[in-house]
């Protein structure tokens, strides 16, 4: 026995009145004397309730009464405190003769390591439970002839049974065709089989429909022993929002071939339109010139106003159609966006306006402009009906003094009015300002969003002349550019009017734009 890794000893009772007072000690082998670190001597003179007299209040004492009263063998794991040292050890109590063999092994190592083990399980449990994701270990149930029938639930955890609708006390244990039968006739079945016969994991994203479940997952199936783990991610949400986006995708299309067809069908009517009513416009121009030119002496003063108004309403009508045609055509302006270099378009503007620049004595001057992203065209008609208008709303007697400048500006530097501009063009690097500035007659600053409405005038026909589309489509042109337009005036303090343009990084060798 001295060899051993066991603790033998033998003890005796202390009778008093006839009751058990104490135990004495009456031999051990070597490991018993190691393990209450005394000398065989100093065991042998030592009782029981002398070395552990917490033996009394923790009811280990009367469990060796017990066994030496009734000889019922008593066996049990407790702690064995001496001194400073903590151990605990397996005890084995057994009568014999008039007193007590006791077999004490330390367990103290495997106590760690069980005691380790519980404490990882239960946080494995803890994590497994409160994970997001799903979880499901599988077990494949075989028939007679080894065939996979079916497949039996090991572990699962909360997320899994929100996700089914169920608990998880009621699937553990619990076959998949008992609880969810429909999954067989989507291919689940078929994936887990796989998985379990081939070893090879398989990604799963599919939709899980049947009497009490209707969701999206995306996971994946995994072989572990003889087990097949199922992880998934509930998606149902993310798909219903993807089906969503795609149906409002396919109704944007169909809603954008309809306005394109409706777009292409307004422009053919337009221009067929246009040619119809211009047709009858020159002859009633051309038969009132005939009129006044082979009559005009004859005819009394009354008759020649009445034509002369008729010969006005003519123009005016021709110069509506040709507004509405411009104005069409911008609105509709699919042009293809180049780098333009916006004083090469300002020169052919004022090309254009020569003879009214002339006529009116105009000042224009220039600062710096830059080159943009846009329809050369587009912008010429956007300066072009500026310009017209600052030569138009002059002050009386007042030569118009026009200046067109440019300012680079950081995002976060648009006025409040445009801010919205770095939204709807995150990938603008900047954007340029450009201000065209003049000395007329102004206006109101509280018809500062009423001058850009089509038809929309200030002043009657017979002080300005014009169709009251020119500042409509101007702001036409700076929204087809993602831009935009403001202005600033005070009556007879002249205005000035600012367009906003994008500004983008060129490439290498590129003019900066």
């Amino acid at each position: 026995m001295e060899g051993t890794l066991s603790a033998f000893l033998y003890c005796c009772p202390i009778l008093v009145n006839g009751e058990v007072a104490d135990f004495q000690y009456i031999w051990g082998n070597r490991k018993a004397h190691e393990l209450v670190n005394l000398t065989p001597d100093q065991f042998r003179q030592t009782t029981m309730l002398q070395l552990f007299p917490y033996f009394r209040t923790t009811g280990l004492f009367t469990r060796y009464i017990t066994a030496w009263l009734t000889g019922e063998p008593q066996r049990f794991e407790r702690e064995h405190i001496i001194g400073d040292s903590v151990k605990w050890v397996d005890v084995s109590v057994v009568k014999q003769g008039e007193g007590l063999v006791i077999t004490a092994l330390d367990i103290t190592d495997s106590r760690r390591l069980r005691q380790q083990s519980l404490q990882q399980a239960q946080l494995l449990h803890t994590i497994v439970d409160n994970s997001p994701a799903g979880l499901v270990l599988y077990e494949p149930v075989l028939d007679a002839a080894g065939a996979i029938i079916d497949f039996r639930y090991v572990v699962t955890n909360a997320s899994n049974a929100h996700t089914t609708g169920r608990n998880v006390e009621d699937m553990i244990g619990h076959l998949l065709s008992e609880l969810f039968p429909d999954i067989y006739a989507q291919g689940f079945f078929d994936q887990l089989v796989r998985v379990c016969l081939t070893g090879e994991s398989q990604r799963v994203e599919r939709r899980f429909l049947g009497d009490q479940i209707d969701v999206w997952v995306e996971g994946s199936l995994v072989k572990t022993d003889q087990y097949v783990l199922f992880t998934y991610q509930d998606i149902t949400r993310l798909k219903q929002q993807q089906l969503e986006l795609a149906e409002q995708a396919a109704l944007l299309r169909e809603t954008n071939q309809s306005l394109y067809r409706s777009n292409a069908d307004l422009e053919r009517f337009a221009s067929v339109a246009s040619h119809d009513m211009k047709e009858p416009l020159r002859k009633i121009k051309a038969f009132g010139d005939l009129l006044s030119n082979q009559y005009g002496g004859t005819l009394p003063p009354e008759a020649l106003d009445l034509l002369k108004r008729m010969q006005t309403a003519s123009s005016r009508l021709m110069q509506l159609i040709d507004s509405l045609l411009e104005f069409s055509r911008i609105t509709n302006a699919r042009d293809v966006f180049n780098p333009v270099a916006l004083p090469n378009v300002l020169l052919q503007v004022l090309q254009n306006l020569d003879v009214s620049i002339s006529e009116q004595q105009a000042t224009i001057t220039m600062g710096n402009l830059p080159t943009v992203l846009g329809s050369a065209f587009q912008l010429e008609q956007l300066f072009q009906n500026l310009l017209a208008n600052a030569i138009k709303f002059r002050r009386p007697d007042v030569p118009p003094i026009i200046r067109i400048d440019s300012t680079r500006l950081r995002p976060d530097e648009l006025p409040e009015p445009c801010t919205y501009l770095t939204s709807t063009v995150p990938q603008a690097t900047g954007w340029w300002q450009i201000q065209v500035s003049d000395n007329g007659i102004g206006f109101h600053p509280q018809d500062a969003d009423l001058i850009f409405q089509a038809f929309r005038k200030l002043h009657g026909r017979r002080q300005y002349e014009g169709a009251g589309l020119g500042l409509a489509t101007v702001r036409q042109i700076t929204q087809n550019h993602q831009g935009a337009i403001t202005t600033e005036s005070q009556p007879g303090q002249g205005a000035t009017f600012f367009v906003y343009l994008p500004a983008f990084e060129p490439a290498p060798g590129q003019p900066r734009i």
